[in-house]
């Protein structure tokens, strides 16, 4: 590990591996929440469920999300003007200690879409993805970093996080 940024490995011919430890995670977790379909969602219900407050044009595109963040594992249901209440959560998102995460995952969803355009379970799933990984500056435990290059190469695209930046670079001892 190096940095809180970068995990440092080699291969078995001699390479040096440079892994974007936030971008490896974010693929990782990408893959695992494409990977079921709507119905077999692993889903971890909160102890205490998180009380959202937003504004009425969010309150409007957050009404329009609710069947697709269902769908992806979030039971959210409206609980009174502007305020929505969530009980359920993706398992991928983890132990959600901090619910700031939740808030930060629903205002990425209801902020005007700059990107490309991707349907509704394509857009929850990049977002979740890209909040629920290990955060730049986080330092990971030896182990936590064999963890992720391990689970990394199980990916089916282990170049690039799910926004196309890359997750690993590659040295050769040339």
């Amino acid at each position: 590990e190096f940095g809180g940024i970068y995990i440092l490995a080699t291969t078995a011919s001699g390479e040096l591996l440079i892994i974007d430890q936030h971008a490896a995670h974010e693929r990782i977790l990408y893959e695992l929440a494409g990977q079921q379909d709507g119905s077999g969602k692993r889903v971890q219900e909160l102890i205490t469920p998180v009380i959202l407050h937003r504004t009425p044009r969010e309150s409007a595109v957050l009404s329009e999300l609710l069947p697709s963040l269902r769908n992806e594992g979030f039971q959210i249901e409206e609980f009174g003007k502007d305020t929505f209440l969530v009980r359920t959560v993706p398992i991928i998102l983890g132990k959600l200690e901090d619910t700031s995460l939740l808030e930060d995952i629903i205002s990425d969803l209801v902020s005007p879409d700059r990107g490309e355009r991707v349907d509704n379970r394509e857009r929850i799933t990049r977002i979740v993805a890209c909040r629920g990984a290990i955060k730049a500056g986080t330092v990971c435990t030896p182990e936590q970093c064999k963890r992720v290059a391990d689970q990394l190469r199980l990916t089916k695209n282990p170049f690039t996080c799910p926004h196309g930046r890359p997750t690993i670079i590659r040295f050769t001892r040339e």
